[in-house]
C-alpha cells in the first residue's frame, strides 16, 4: 500500500466546494491502493450573531487534533494567531491599505496573508512529523497556495516524489484573451507564477481540472500534467416527482464573469408570453460575488424569482435533483472553466439549459452527455422554456435519452482512480529504473 500525504487546507467540515476535492482523495484512494493521510487546520466556528459564524480561534498550546477514518487519517492543525498575523489584521482593516500590503508581501512569497498563522502551523508541524513518519508521497492541494509550497520543500527534504494539484490556475482570468488584471493583480500574477514554476520544477507531475488548463501551465513548467477533473459526489437514483410550480434552478455561486442577460431576458420574454405557473430560484448567492446579479434580476416580477444564501452540500444536492429544470451559465469568455455544479447537475438526471455555451468543456459535455440544451440568444431561451414547460404542463418528462456511461465517468470516485493510476505510476518507473541499472 503506496503512503500518500495530502496537505489540503480546505477539507471537511468546511462547507466551500474546494474541501470537496480532497474529501474523495481521502475517501476513494483507499479503495486504489493508496492510504491517505490529511493534513488540514481544525475547522471550528464561533456563532456571532443573526445566523453569522466566524473561526474559532484556539488558545496557544492547543494540540493538532488526530482522527482516524476506515478510509483515511486527519491531523487538524488548530488556528492559534501569531503577532504577524494580529500585526497584519490589524494594519488591513482599510481596504485599500490592504491591497497595497497584499502587493508589497507577494515578493516574498506570500499570497495568503489572511492564513499566514497557518502557513505557520503547518510548516512547524510537518517539520516535526516528517522526521518519525515516512510517506511514499506527498500532494500538495491548491488553493490556497500553502500546500503547493510545503509539498515541494518537504519532498525535497526527505527526497519524496510530490505531486501538485490544482483547482485553478493563478488567476482563471488570463483564459479570456482581452483580459488586462490590475497593477496590482499582475504584480501578483507575475510572482505566484514563478513562484509554481519553480514549485512544480521537481514535483512528479501536476493535476489540474481541465485540458485548457493543463496546456496553460505547461506553458510555465516542463513538468508532465494530467486533467483529474472534479467531478460529482453521487449519481441520483430517486424517482422524480414533478413540482407544484415549473421550477428553474440555480444551485451555487454565480461569478461575475457568467453572463445572465441571455437568460434573463429570454425568461422575462417567456413570463410575459406564458403567465406561468414558474418559479425561478438563484441558492447559494453570496453578496458581492457578482456585482450586478439584483440589477440583473430586477427585471423579473417577483413573484417568479427567489434568491437564498449558501446552503450545506447534503441540501444543495437535494434542490438540485428536485428541480423541474437546472439552469447553467457557461464562462463564455474564460476557457477551460468547469464548476462543480455542472458535474452535480450532470449526476442529477434533471434536464440542463446551459444559456450562454462557452464552445468549449461545457458545451462539450453537455454535447456528450445528451443531458441538456444550449442557447445562446435570449429568443433561443424564451422558445426552449416555452416548449419544456407546455410539456411539463401536460405532465410529460422534459428529458431526453442521456449517455449514462459519459456520465458516470465523471464521478468523483472514477477521477481519484485517475489520480490512482498516475501515482502508482511514479513508484512503477522507479522499479522499471532499478531492473535497468
Amino acid at each position: 500500500m503506496i503512503k500518500a500525504l495530502i496537505l489540503a487546507h480546505h477539507f471537511p467540515p468546511d462547507n466551500v466546494v474546494a474541501a470537496r476535492r480532497s474529501y474523495a482523495y481521502a475517501i476513494y484512494l483507499k479503495k486504489f491502493g493508496i492510504e491517505p493521510t490529511i493534513l488540514t487546520f481544525l475547522h471550528e466556528k464561533e456563532y456571532i450573531s443573526n445566523d453569522k459564524w466566524k473561526f474559532k480561534i484556539h488558545k496557544t498550546g492547543t494540540p493538532v487534533k488526530y482522527e482516524s477514518k476506515p478510509e483515511y487519517e486527519v491531523y487538524r492543525v488548530p488556528l492559534i494567531k501569531t503577532k504577524r498575523q494580529r500585526l497584519y489584521n490589524v494594519i488591513t482593516r482599510n481596504s485599500k491599505l490592504k491591497v497595497l500590503i497584499n502587493m508589497l508581501l507577494t515578493p516574498f512569497g506570500i499570497y495568503s496573508p489572511d492564513i499566514l498563522n497557518l502557513e505557520t502551523r503547518y510548516d512547524e508541524f510537518l517539520n516535526s512529523h516528517l522526521k518519525s513518519t515516512k510517506y511514499d508521497v506527498i500532494i500538495g492541494v491548491y488553493s490556497p497556495s500553502i500546500g503547493l509550497k510545503l509539498a515541494a520543500k518537504y519532498g525535497l527534504k526527505y527526497q519524496t516524489p510530490y505531486i501538485l494539484d490544482f483547482r485553478d490556475l493563478w488567476d482563471n482570468k488570463i483564459m479570456n484573451v482581452a483580459y488586462q488584471p490590475a497593477f496590482p493583480k499582475r504584480i501578483r500574477n507575475y510572482f505566484i507564477k514563478r513562484s509554481f514554476s519553480k514549485w512544480l520544477a521537481n514535483s512528479s507531475f501536476f493535476s489540474i481540472t481541465s485540458e485548457p488548463w493543463r496546456r496553460k501551465m505547461a506553458e510555465i513548467t516542463k513538468t508532465p500534467g494530467h486533467v483529474i477533473e472534479n467531478g460529482y459526489s453521487h449519481l441520483n437514483t430517486t424517482p422524480f416527482k414533478t413540482n407544484a410550480k415549473f421550477t428553474i434552478r440555480s444551485v451555487g455561486t454565480i461569478y461575475p464573469e457568467q453572463d445572465l442577460s441571455i437568460f434573463i431576458n429570454g425568461y422575462r420574454n417567456f413570463l410575459k408570453k406564458w403567465k406561468p405557473k414558474v418559479l425561478l430560484e438563484f441558492i447559494g448567492i453570496k453578496n458581492r460575488i457578482h456585482p450586478d446579479f439584483e440589477r440583473l434580476i430586477s427585471v423579473v416580477p417577483k413573484q417568479y424569482v427567489q434568491v437564498s444564501g449558501t446552503k450545506d452540500q447534503h441540501t444543495a444536492l437535494k434542490l438540485i435533483n428536485n428541480s423541474d429544470l437546472l439552469y447553467f451559465p457557461a464562462f463564455d469568455s474564460i476557457k477551460g472553466w468547469c464548476s462543480v455544479k455542472l458535474y452535480e447537475y450532470l449526476a442529477s438526471g434533471r434536464p440542463i439549459l446551459v444559456s450562454p455555451g462557452d464552445c468549449d468543456v461545457v458545451d462539450e459535455k453537455i454535447h456528450k452527455s445528451r443531458a441538456g440544451q444550449i442557447m445562446n440568444t435570449s429568443n433561443e431561451v424564451t422558445e426552449f422554456l416555452s416548449s419544456a414547460y407546455g410539456k411539463w404542463a401536460n405532465g410529460e418528462d422534459l428529458f431526453i435519452d442521456r449517455d449514462i456511461k459519459f456520465i458516470k465517468h465523471h464521478s468523483r470516485e472514477n477521477q481519484v482512480r485517475n489520480l490512482s493510476l498516475e501515482i502508482s505510476g511514479i513508484f512503477n518507473n522507479k522499479i522499471n529504473s532499478n531492473v535497468q541499472s
